[in-house]
This record gives structure tokens, C-alpha cells and sequence, in this order.
């Protein structure tokens, strides 16, 4: 799914896979909050039985969002207004376990994103990761909320432990950065689920530079996840977005491609040249 907003430039793409599970448990919203001139961006991966893993990351993005934008309108502290969504979305979840008793036990992690301009805050609980790229640096941004952070096991995802998460009971844990973070000029964000863990951060690296775009990257992320074919594989979702660049920037790297053009063909006419003298010098 891709959206374009009409005022920026910036591009947001999010798609995701089941992986080698029965059911789809992630959830993922990209919305253009016209009014502010922003992007919410989400991730939410639930846990429980069938279905109910399901249920609770999309009770979870649905009632973040509405919260979000509801209290948007009244409230100009961003920190209150994700505590806030964060706390209504972990409600309602209690609030359907309590309306259907086969839903007991179920959860899901969350990381939401703010963009707006070159202003970045987010709110996250477990182990979903929030990563800023920037020139060929990729860098975690929120806390991991899981056994995984203390033991620094990279791509062990299956059985993780969640030290925190929105399962209707008090949240133990919150990484709330409200304070905004500066993206440079052609920086890019990527929020996943903890099924992308399958890789290091070094292959989401190298899968993603020679992709242009979110678009781009998300796919990507996506066939490399589906490439590695890891047994009993976690369901997989990605957002990326790519700041604008500069008009410096754009001209620069036209600039450069333009000059790769111009050196292939002064090879191309070169070697005909050659050829030509060639066979001129034996006649």
C-alpha cells in the first residue's frame, strides 16, 4: 500500500506477509493527517491463539488512530496525545477480552511514528523495532522490550519473551520520545515487526541501498525475508519512509548520472572508432 502525500515529497510504502504461519497477526496503518501536515505511522504485532493475536493488533491500530486523531484537535502536547491513544488502545483490548471470553490472553506490541516536516517522535511497547537509515548507517531508535535485548541474540524472534506489551493489564514498560528527532534530507525510517529480525541489521542494509524509494525498500525487505525461507517463520511487515531530499541533492546525483551516461558512451564510440581504424589499416 502506497501513499503520496500532495504537500511533501516523502513517500510511505507498508506491506507485509504471513511468513510460514496459518494467520496474518500484524497489523499496519500509514496515514496522511492532512490537518497538521504529518504522518502516523504504525506497527502493531499481536500475540495469543488463533485469531486472537489478530484481533489484538487490529483492535489496537484501529482504536490508536482514532484516539490519536480525536485528541489531536484538542490537545497540543504530542507526548499526551500518544500516552493517551497508547492507553485506549491497551482499554479496549481488555474490553474485548472481557466481551468475549476466548479472547483472554491475548496482546500485541506497538510502535507509532510522527512525522511531521523533519520532526520525528514515536511511542512503542515490545519488541516491534523503529530504525533510522542514513547514509548507509542503519540505527535502532526505540528500547526492545524482550528477553532478545538482554541477551543480544540477533534473528531469534520465534518464542521471544515480551517484557512489555498491550495485553488489557497495566503497561509495565513505555519508550515514549516526544521530544523531536531531527531526519536529515534523505534520511529513511523503517518500523517492522519482529519478523523482519529474521535478519541482521547488516543484510537490511545491504537489501535495501540499492532500492530507491519505500516502495523499494519495503519489497525488498519482504523477498529476502521470504528468500532466507527460515523455518516456522514469524509473519513479516514493513513501513518505510524516505525524508525528501534537498534540490542540491536531486541535481547532484542527476549530475552524476548523467556523467556515468556520458563515460559509457565515450567507451561505445571509442571502441567503434578502433574497430574502424582497424580495419582501415588493413585494407
Amino acid at each position: 500500500m502506497r501513499q503520496d502525500a500532495p504537500q511533501t515529497p516523502a513517500v510511505v510504502f507498508g506491506g507485509s506477509i504471513k511468513g510460514d504461519r496459518s494467520e496474518q497477526q500484524d497489523s499496519f496503518r500509514t496515514i496522511w493527517l492532512k490537518a497538521e501536515q504529518a504522518w502516523l505511522l504504525l506497527v502493531t504485532d499481536g500475540m495469543g491463539g488463533h485469531a486472537a493475536g489478530g484481533v489484538a493488533s487490529k483492535v489496537a491500530a484501529d482504536t490508536f488512530v482514532a484516539s490519536f486523531i480525536a485528541a489531536r484537535r484538542a490537545e497540543p502536547s504530542l507526548e499526551k496525545v500518544l500516552q493517551l491513544a497508547l492507553e485506549e488502545a491497551n482499554c479496549q483490548i481488555q474490553a474485548q477480552q472481557q466481551a468475549s471470553p476466548e479472547l483472554a490472553g491475548m496482546g500485541t506490541t506497538l510502535v507509532a511514528v510522527h512525522i511531521r516536516r523533519d520532526r520525528l517522535c514515536w511511542i512503542s511497547v515490545g519488541d516491534s523495532p523503529l530504525w533510522a537509515l542514513r547514509e548507509g548507517r542503519l540505527s535502532r531508535l526505540n528500547k526492545d522490550h524482550s528477553l532478545r535485548s538482554l541477551v543480544g541474540a540477533a534473528g531469534t524472534s520465534r518464542g521471544n519473551l515480551l517484557l512489555s506489551a498491550l495485553n488489557g493489564e497495566p503497561i509495565v514498560e513505555i519508550d515514549c520520545q516526544s521530544q523531536p528527532n531531527t531526519l536529515a534530507p534523505g534520511d529513511s525510517l523503517i518500523l517492522a515487526s519482529d519478523g523482519l529480525l529474521t535478519l541482521t541489521e547488516e543484510e537490511i542494509v545491504r537489501a535495501v541501498l540499492p532500492r530507491s524509494g519505500a516502495e523499494g525498500m519495503v519489497r525488498a525487505l519482504l523477498e529476502q525475508v521470504q528468500y532466507r525461507a527460515k523455518p516456522h517463520q514469524d509473519n513479516c511487515t514493513a513501513i518505510a519512509y524516505t525524508a525528501p531530499m534537498q534540490p542540491s541533492q536531486q541535481t547532484k546525483r542527476s549530475s552524476s548520472g548523467l556523467s556515468r551516461t556520458t563515460a559509457i558512451w565515450m567507451v561505445i564510440a571509442g571502441l567503434a572508432l578502433i574497430a574502424i581504424l582497424s580495419r582501415l589499416w588493413r585494407i
